[in-house]
């Protein structure tokens, strides 16, 4: 069984998302597969949160609308427990961890970071069940779902 885990994370203040989601591509994931190689998570997805173009906020559908919502969700997976002790011993030391904690400063709100430990992906019926979504939420989020029958 993998090794999950969920990482919020927050730009830093002074910085827009567009300028947080460019510095994170193109900067600090090429740099940590290059300190890390072959401990790099063998699953590492990012979700950026759809900001307004207006105000920047962020684009609350339902629930309590929050100013310190995060600016990305990262899943990581590693083959196991020990994989993922290897690759963060990996990050934390040596010159890595210089180089690491260098870059994290150019871009995150660390005082913000939250890592979640996180089961394994369970999907069921994809497509073909809607009564998980809210029918206040806008039919554009619901595109390629079968109609419900409630």
């Amino acid at each position: 069984m993998s090794y999950r885990m969920l990482i919020f994370l927050h730009r830093k203040e002074g910085l827009s998302h567009a300028e947080f989601k460019d510095h994170y591509e193109n900067v600090h994931v090429p740099l940590t597969k290059e300190l890390t190689g072959s401990l790099f998570p063998m699953l590492h997805s990012r979700r950026y949160i759809a900001r307004s173009p207006d105000d920047g906020k962020p684009m609350v559908l339902a629930g309590a609308k929050g100013e310190d919502e995060a600016d990305a969700v990262v899943e990581v997976a590693f083959k196991d427990e020990a994989a993922a002790q290897a690759f963060f011993a990996a990050t934390n030391s040596g010159e890595a961890m210089e180089r690491l904690k260098k870059d994290n400063e150019q871009f995150l709100n660390w005082e913000k970071l939250r890592i979640l430990k996180i089961s394994e992906v369970c999907l069921k019926n994809i497509g073909k069940d809607t009564r998980m979504i809210p029918k206040y939420v806008s039919t554009s989020i619901q595109h390629n779902v079968a109609p419900s029958n409630n």
